[in-house]
């Protein structure tokens, strides 16, 4: 068994080239030989004018049978492939376009031949007019603020309108454009970021096809503000309200930037009067406030209130309730 490894082994370099000069000798002959097979062919559509667009389904490939040498029928397959190109630079809207072997464009050099279109032998053509549009962008982006920060305001993309073309029949069904959807969190400061919008569609362009979403971030802050103007609304006709104390300090929530711009005219405090008891000595005190911010406490929470009354003759007031 030794002895017949060795003698095999012997010359191994010159036996290995002997049968490589075979197989290629055998791969020549073969590949020199005439062959029918089918190749899915690319379909390509070229001259389409520029004010149309294309709306129909085209075949991204159609299958042929081709009759060649085998080696050009490989470089087919697999390297170069042939193409069939249907020029529409005469169709305005619609039209079956027939499928025939002069529209076969072969790569120059190759010995191989269209004989027969295997699969569908026309296919639709059908365009609409290009619209263009200029729409809203409605950014689909959610902002979660990290612990003791909040969201201040709206997140806004900029540009805020982007450039839409496309078919006639589609774009004028839009009323604005997306962003897709995106979550960020753990945000401790205004943020910025590139989002994508969000595909509309087959056919449909946007430019610029990106926008700059900014989510504005502020930290959560408290801010007392002191000796605010108590309202009485509802007083009886023909009687006067006595409040002690008059005024009110009232603490307020929000984000600290807009808090720092708060004043004591910002904010109306009042009572509620409308419904006034003489057996009710105290009201609540009610505050309203700018949009955006959240009322706290108050101090006090209620006001002694004392209703007057003019006497008839123009003297002395007649008063209901005690201090």
């Amino acid at each position: 068994m030794k002895k017949l490894l060795q003698k095999m082994l012997l010359n191994w370099q010159l036996k290995l080239y002997m049968l490589l000069l075979a197989v290629l000798l055998w791969a020549f002959v073969v590949t020199n030989q005439v062959y029918e097979t089918v190749l899915d062919v690319p379909v390509d559509v070229i001259a389409m004018k520029t004010s149309k667009v294309l709306v129909s389904d085209v075949p991204g490939t159609i299958p042929v049978r081709f009759s060649g040498i085998g080696r050009d029928l490989l470089i087919l397959r697999y390297l170069q492939p042939a193409r069939i190109e249907l020029d529409i630079h005469t169709i305005n809207y619609f039209y079956d376009y027939p499928i025939r072997a002069e529209l076969i464009s072969i790569p120059s050099g190759l010995v191989a031949e269209p004989i027969a279109i295997v699969g569908q032998d026309t296919v639709n053509i059908r365009l609409e007019d290009v619209l263009e549009r200029l729409l809203p962008v409605i950014p689909k982006v959610t902002a979660l603020p990290a612990l003791g920060y909040m969201v201040e305001g709206k997140v806004r993309a900029t540009p805020d309108s982007v450039t839409v073309f496309g078919p006639q029949s589609a774009v004028r069904r839009l009323r604005s454009v997306a962003t897709d959807t995106v979550t960020f969190s753990n945000l401790e400061r205004t943020t910025q970021e590139s989002v994508p919008l969000s595909n509309l569609g087959p056919n449909i362009r946007i430019t610029p096809a990106t926008v700059r979403v900014t989510m504005p971030i502020d930290k959560i802050a408290e801010r007392l503000l002191h000796r605010i103007p108590i309202e009485a609304r509802g007083i009886p006709l023909g009687r006067e309200v006595l409040m002690e104390p008059s005024t009110v300090d009232v603490i307020l929530g929000g984000s600290a930037s807009r808090l720092a711009t708060m004043t004591a005219d910002s904010v109306t405090a009042y009572l509620d009067l409308y419904k006034w008891d003489p057996e009710i000595r105290d009201y609540p005190v009610k505050v309203v406030l700018p949009k955006g911010l959240e009322f706290v406490k108050s101090e006090p929470e209620r006001v002694r209130v004392r209703m007057q009354q003019l006497s008839t003759s123009g003297d002395d007031l007649n008063s209901e309730g005690i201090w």
